[in-house]
């Protein structure tokens, strides 16, 4: 129960991320956010070897190793079959051969379990014992229940089922029988983990009320209070019973998981894996889910044919023996279809109160819808039952968002649905009970962040003029309606007041989705774009020095300093035209520095002296004049290691931020630096070259000649020859000395 306190006019359902007080049906709890339960669906059939076993009456069980590896009992072909994990190929398990009654035969084979010590205990039906092999070899390790010291009462009689515990202590289900007219009724029997019968087991389950009559199947669970329990599935009483490892009742557990024997008409195998409970149904060849509080969540979907055993991988996908011979391996996305929370009761003292407002913060998808339920009790109770059915469609007795007058204490009324923000239109109690139903397609959930219900003795009522209050109907109805524009208000002073905060990119809000985010917002001010893989560090920095930036945008330094922001690499920028000073006389003229003196008249140029074979033009007269290096201007070089760009999404990522952020009117060359040296080309003292110490080869027009026959290597060291031009790799296949 949750009570405000002195002047608090309002209460938040979730706190901590926890949804205290709140009873979930058909939804989970991420991290705080409510969301329809997943379910597996999306179907896909492994290839098998099985027989169609639609002529098996009752549940089977398949068995998965932590490998992975799947081993399904195979019937008709009194077999096992097993799975591999990484090619879904099917091969019947060696050494295990049937029809027949030897040991190592089978006949009719009805469950799997796999066990410590690479065990495979199977439930040899036909044969009325379970056989223990080696899932390696397929050799025979034990036999149980062919009597103890010839003690009938370890004599199994149909086995259909085996559950191990932690302990290594065997579970079987023997059956419900009918031999000439005669029903012997069903048990569950104990084996040590040297096969031996645990008597005082089924003594205990036996002398307690209920007890199994029919069981076919039992499964390890958390018991409510600690530890494990037996559940064990009973047919004739269409329900689930827990028991402690000693047989004993635990009424606790029992109860926990009283959803089953609600919905399952059925009851066939069951199988438990990360507090999820999933139970196959005869009658409607159904799978239910059940949470590990025992709700129900849904229905598995997709089901090609009836399913006959169930089993989770390690990946925790569903496996489904279906009753046509296939297998299907079930995972996915996909949600059940309708879920409902109930939350409360709330209090408020002293005494009922007039109105209260609930505001929700949710995410509705297309084609999915919330609604929210309302309910007032005058004393303090567990609470009413859910105004969703069992079918998942609103209870009888539920009244319309539509009705004229006050709903009368302790029935729920339904608000418009889709409505996030209402008022309360119940009769006013002491105690306030709220319900959330979650409606999807299966495909698609909402999800619901935040339930915030408010109780404020003030109303925007009291400023309007008296004659708005003459009556108690009138008053009523205006103080309703305020109150939901009251409550929008109060969602935008709480941004006002928080606006000086968002307004610093070092504490404004933000989410990694954007959804919400104040820093996007602040960056979107200056047009500067976040990168989606930024962390919240990056994006608040990259925020804050945004406006500085934008102050030097268009140099050298600014896009260097971009790219570096974007991709982490430092690059280095070059202007070909300021590796060429210009001269001009009475400004920068010095002799030998940036002027020399021609080596013939002034009026001509000599080749070799100051003109170049190729290299020299003669200008026309209309040109006279021009600037000697226009051909270079608006023209830079974006030099980068192609280590800091190894992908090509990388690199055209370095593209964009180019693109984005040179001046228009100018030109680029993109020059990714290899691991490489090339005299000419790529050998710049600092940057991509450096100056080996004394000794090595001279390149000189009368020394060495290097070509595809030199070796550069030492002859007193043993290094790996490398061939110039072929192998040779500096730093890699060769080493320059």
């Amino acid at each position: 129960m949750s009570e405000w306190r002195g002047d608090t006019t309002y209460r938040f359902v979730n706190l901590e991320h926890t949804w205290p007080n709140c009873r979930l049906t058909g939804i989970e709890s991420d991290g705080g956010v409510l969301r329809l339960a997943h379910v597996p669906s999306r179907a896909a059939m492994l290839p098998t070897q099985l027989e169609d076993a639609t002529d098996l009456v009752g549940p089977s069980r398949i068995g998965v190793a932590s490998d992975g590896t799947v081993y399904v009992a195979d019937p008709k072909s009194h077999r096992v079959v097993r799975i591999d994990p990484c090619t879904d190929a099917a091969e019947p398990l060696r050494c295990i051969a049937g029809p027949g009654s030897e040991i190592g035969e089978l006949r009719a084979p009805r469950a799997v379990a796999v066990g410590p010590r690479d065990s495979l205990y199977v439930a040899d039906t036909g044969n009325a014992r379970v056989q223990v092999f080696d899932r390696r070899t397929g050799q025979v390790r034990a036999m149980i229940g062919g009597g103890d010291g010839g003690s009938t009462d370890a004599t199994l009689r149909a086995p259909v089922d085996v559950a191990l515990d932690s302990a290594g202590n065997v579970y079987v289900v023997d059956a419900a029988t009918n031999v000439g007219g005669v029903r012997e009724p069903g048990r569950v029997l104990k084996f040590d983990r040297r096969g031996r019968l645990v008597p005082s087991f089924w003594a205990t389950m036996h002398a307690s009320a209920p007890h199994p009559t029919s069981p076919v199947s039992a499964v390890i669970v958390p018991a409510s209070g600690g530890g494990d329990a037996l559940l064990v599935l009973d047919d004739a009483a269409a329900a689930a019973m827990a028991f402690t490892l000693d047989g004993a009742p635990d009424p606790a557990t029992t109860a926990q998981w009283d959803g089953i024997g609600d919905r399952v008409i059925s009851p066939g195998t069951a199988v438990h894996h990360d507090g999820v409970i999933y139970v196959s149904d005869a009658a409607t060849a159904r799978v239910l889910v059940f949470d590990a509080n025992g709700a129900f969540l849904g229905v598995v979907r997709d089901l090609p044919s009836d399913a006959a055993g169930l089993a989770v991988d390690g990946q925790g996908r569903l496996i489904v023996q279906l009753r046509d011979g296939g297998i299907a391996q079930l995972g996915g996305n996909s949600f059940v279809e309708t879920g409902v929370m109930v939350t409360g009761p709330f209090q408020h003292e002293p005494g009922p109160h007039n109105w209260f407002v609930a505001h929700c913060a949710a995410t509705i998808p297309p084609n999915t819808h919330v609604q929210i339920f309302t309910c007032t009790e005058e004393v303090f109770a567990p609470g009413p039952l859910s105004p969703i059915d069992v079918a998942g469609k609103i209870a009888f007795g539920v009244d319309s968002a539509n009705a004229s007058s006050p709903t009368p204490v302790g029935r729920w009324r339904a608000c418009p649905v889709d409505a996030l923000d209402v008022v309360l239109l119940n009769e006013p109690e002491k105690f306030v009970w709220i319900a959330i139903a979650l409606i999807g397609d299966g495909q698609a959930t909402p999800t619901v962040t935040q339930i915030r219900l408010d109780d404020d003795a003030t109303s925007w009522l009291d400023h309007l003029p008296t004659l708005y209050r003459r009556d108690d109907d009138t008053r009523d109805f205006l103080e309703r309606a305020l109150a939901i524009y009251k409550g929008e208000m109060d969602v935008a002073e709480a941004h006002l007041d928080d606006l000086l905060r968002n307004m610093d990119p070092w504490s404004a809000a933000d989410t990694p989705d954007g959804e919400g985010s104040w820093l996007l917002w602040l960056a979107g001010w200056l047009a500067f774009p976040i990168a989606e893989s930024w962390t919240e560090g990056q994006r608040r920095a990259a925020t804050a020095s945004a406006f500085a930036l934008e102050a030097t945008r268009g140099t050298a330094e600014s896009l260097a300093d971009l790219i570096a922001l974007y991709s982490g690499a430092a690059v280095r920028i070059t202007e070909p035209s300021g590796s060429h000073p210009v001269w001009a006389l009475g400004t920068s003229s010095r002799l030998g520095v940036e002027t020399m003196l021609p080596l013939a008249d002034p009026h001509g140029t000599v080749l070799d002296t100051v003109a170049e074979l190729d290299r020299s033009h003669l200008l026309d007269v209309r040109h006279e004049g021009a600037p000697p290096f226009a051909a270079m201007a608006n023209r830079f070089c974006v030099e980068a290691f192609a280590a800091d760009f190894a992908t090509e999404a990388s690199r055209r990522e370095l593209v964009r931020v180019i693109e984005a952020e040179k001046p228009a009117h100018t030109t680029y060359h993109l020059c990714l630096l290899e691991a490489a040296m090339r005299v000419g080309a790529q050998a710049r003292l600092g940057i991509d070259a450096i100056v080996a110490g004394p000794g090595g080869v001279c390149l000189t027009p009368s020394g060495v000649v290097l070509d595809d026959r030199s070796v550069l290597t030492d002859p007193h060291r043993s290094l790996p020859r490398g061939v110039v031009g072929r192998s040779a790799r500096v730093g890699i296949g060769a080493a320059v000395t």
